[in-house]
């Protein structure tokens, strides 16, 4: 139950913290709006050779593997620790009373959160461009069944 509870306040620490940089979140709203907007027309041609001509039907191989490859992006998180040691940071968090796998399990939450939310983003925004939540090649489902 501590360790739930050190996850929690070591979670929400760093969301209060992330929305104290307004920029990291219009950056992460924009990024997966500009990815639909500026690339998904660039596989119309691409696709013209496999016999589908629509805008729709480039959406609909575009955004499932675009949900695939969000989560690579997150990496960086992973680089985190390495900058936040030249820092000291992880010294002082070392002290502190809250276990060191809650310390991670929170920061890794708040990446979660971040990568559900642009995911949201790119399926609602996907909808109107021709893909559709009860086709079998769009969106999540895509991903999700055979």
């Amino acid at each position: 139950m501590k360790l739930l509870r050190d996850t929690w306040l070591v979670f929400q620490r760093h969301m209060t913290l992330t929305f104290r940089t307004p920029i990291w979140i219009v950056l992460g709203v924009a990024q997966p709006v500009v990815y639909l907007i500026l690339f998904a027309p660039l596989l119309k041609p691409a696709l013209s050779s496999l016999g589908s001509h629509t805008m729709a039907d480039a959406y609909r191989i575009y955004v499932p593997g675009m949900l695939v490859a969000l989560p690579s992006g997150s990496a960086a998180p992973g680089l985190r620790p390495a900058r936040r040691g030249a820092l000291r940071v992880i010294e002082r968090a070392r002290v502190t009373p809250i276990s060191r796998t809650a310390l991670l399990l929170g920061r890794a939450m708040r990446d979660v959160v971040s990568l559900i939310v642009q995911a949201g983003i790119i399926t609602v925004l996907a909808l109107p461009f021709g893909c559709s939540s009860t086709s079998r090649t769009c969106c999540w489902r895509s991903c999700c069944w055979p």
